[in-house]
């Protein structure tokens, strides 16, 4: 039997196996295993997190919590749903049993392996997180990582120019997508450009290129910034959340989004979050956070959310400058993890690029437990769901022989 997470924290894991919507997981494991998932707490088809609609959609830190149930959100730790996911495994009547963890799931199921280490045979932690990034570190952490996948997604598309037709260059690419979100918003992408290349120069300048280039690395971003005060008041994009939401983690959604950008109106989607998740992202990150909060940050993260700044750095510094967290202060310490007590030790993976888990939490993850690391080059978040051959056969062989 093999207990399953797909992360979050607040993701459902109620249909993470079923074959219609769930991970693609080697085939081999779903011929050999009793593949279960059980639905944390604070969910839709658990026991939900319910709040006050009104305060609870906009408030943040000690608003929230008290727009809630304040005495069910505090019960709402990695710790306490790791133990019971303990109940069910008694419920089963399973002496051990194998846990796959993805993202926020790989911290999971590091606290069952910590706290239930007899009751564990084998474990993968896919794309997890350092044991000191719970967990205000860890959105401040994974910011280059964003910006550099984003970028990544824009030379992918440059490098297809003779295919999509948006430009030869990240920059051009850029433009173009920033061009339709404004289509779609009313203002241009909330992100500024990146870096020029050679093939940006004007004609005219092409002899002092390296001066232009100097140049407009130097100016590019205030003058981004100084345009963004022009558009208040902007409304919502579905190209850039699916951008953004999807694209810096899913490689293979890219000519999806060209496809957008050329056409127009984008068939890009993404479902409405339900706000049960975002109170349980608040929940974990508030209840069990470990990290100070960089306080001397709030003025700066207050004026670059409210006018327009970079919504990726903005986004981000909420969490990091503890703003998110206002009021609500951690009822518990996390796991202190280890795998000292197991029996085997357990698998890692991780790709280098990854812009929701930095590769370095997953080089400290497999320190922490020693275990074994599988590094993909790459920048997709989840390495097992991304029906990669050779990572396939070496999750088979860990599972089913122990190599």
């Amino acid at each position: 039997m093999l207990f399953g997470n797909p992360g979050g924290p607040g993701t459902d894991a109620l249909g993470m196996f079923s074959a219609e919507r769930g991970v693609a997981f080697p085939p081999a494991l779903r011929e050999h295993f009793d593949l279960v998932a059980m639905q944390p707490r604070g969910l839709r088809w658990s026991t939900p997190l319910e709040c006050d609609t009104t305060a609870g959609a906009f408030a943040v830190g000690a608003l929230l919590r008290q727009a809630c149930d304040p005495a069910y959100a505090d019960t709402i730790t990695t710790e306490n749903t790791a133990r019971d996911l303990e109940v069910v495994r008694q419920a089963l009547s399973e002496d051990t049993v194998h846990l796959y963890g993805l993202s926020y799931g790989a911290a999971l199921m590091a606290d069952y392996a910590t706290l239930f280490p007899h009751h564990v045979d084998k474990m993968v932690l896919d794309s997890g997180v350092a044991p000191d990034s719970r967990w205000l570190n860890l959105y401040t952490d994974r910011v280059p990582a964003r910006m550099q996948r984003l970028h990544d997604l824009f030379a992918w598309i440059a490098q297809r120019n003779d295919i999509y037709g948006l430009g030869a260059t990240p920059r051009a690419v850029y433009q173009r997508w920033s061009d339709r979100i404004k289509q779609e918003s009313g203002a241009p992408a909330p992100v500024p450009p990146p870096p020029a290349r050679p093939g940006d120069t004007p004609p005219q300048l092409s002899p002092w290129r390296d001066e232009y280039l100097a140049i407009d690395d130097a100016l590019t971003e205030p003058i981004w910034r100084t345009t963004q005060y022009a558009y208040p008041g902007a409304r919502p994009s579905r190209l850039y959340d699916f951008t953004v939401f999807v694209g810096l983690y899913r490689s293979a959604s890219w000519p999806e989004i060209a496809d957008a950008i050329r056409h127009g109106t984008p068939d890009t989607r993404t479902d409405p979050v339900p706000l049960s998740m975002q109170y349980v992202i608040t929940a974990i990150t508030c209840n069990e956070n470990a990290n100070p909060p960089a306080a001397h940050t709030i003025p700066n993260t207050a004026w670059n959310y409210l006018t327009g700044g970079n919504r990726i750095v903005a986004e981000a510094d909420v969490f990091g400058s503890g703003l998110l967290c206002a009021g609500w202060a951690p009822v518990t310490q996390p796991v202190p993890w280890s795998g000292e007590k197991l029996r085997h030790p357990p698998l890692v993976l991780h790709q280098t690029g990854d812009a929701a888990a930095p590769y370095a939490g997953g080089q400290a993850l497999a320190a922490t437990f020693g275990a074994r690391m599988i590094t993909v080059d790459g920048g997709d978040h989840g390495v097992a769901i991304h029906d990669l051959p050779e990572t396939d056969q070496a999750i088979t062989n860990y599972l089913l022989g122990g190599e």
